[in-house]
């Protein structure tokens, strides 16, 4: 699937080369595919032609992000905020690059900032988990999963990331 998007992205560039969207829809999915360097060359392509579109510097953030590169992800991301200070993705992104700089409390009290904008994010909890599973370690997360269970029983996302969690506590019975 993600190779027809490719394609089709390919497509609609050769008819219109200066379509800046579908050059980032192509970068995006040449991100998903691990086509790190043409994801980067390609996003880079689309800031040029459009220097204020926050979602090309959450994209070239993720590039970052992806190859290690976790300083850059966090300059992409200031930049998307920049642009967006409210920007829930932008932030999550940011908290992400500062985590991976080891810098898991500041990225903590950005997504602990955010709560209150988003309570019923569940991508924005998430990513508190992981957060604090870095800080805390795995009981910190299933303490945290738990409660948002009960808030979400049926949502795949927190269940699957508490049934991990239990299996990383060793706790298979309860996974």
């Amino acid at each position: 699937m993600l190779k027809q998007a490719h394609k089709s992205f390919e497509n609609a560039l050769e008819l219109e080369p200066n379509d800046e969207t579908s050059l980032v829809f192509l970068a995006n999915t040449q991100c998903l595919l691990n086509d790190l360097e043409m994801a980067e060359l390609n996003a880079r392509n689309a800031l040029m032609m459009s220097p204020n579109r926050v979602d090309i510097y959450q994209l070239l953030s993720e590039i970052a992000i992806r190859k290690n590169d976790y300083q850059g992800a966090y300059e992409y991301a200031n930049k998307a905020i920049q642009l967006s200070p409210k920007d829930l993705q932008s932030n999550i992104i940011l908290a992400r690059s500062l985590s991976a700089l080891g810098r898991h409390n500041e990225a903590l009290v950005k997504l602990n900032n955010m709560l209150p904008s988003f309570p019923d994010s569940r991508l924005l909890h998430l990513e508190r988990v992981n957060i604090l599973q870095k800080i805390n370690g795995a009981r910190a997360g299933v303490d945290e999963l738990q409660k948002l269970v009960n808030s979400y029983p049926e949502d795949f996302s927190i269940l699957n990331a508490l049934a991990k969690s239990y299996i990383e506590l060793g706790e298979t019975e309860n996974a």
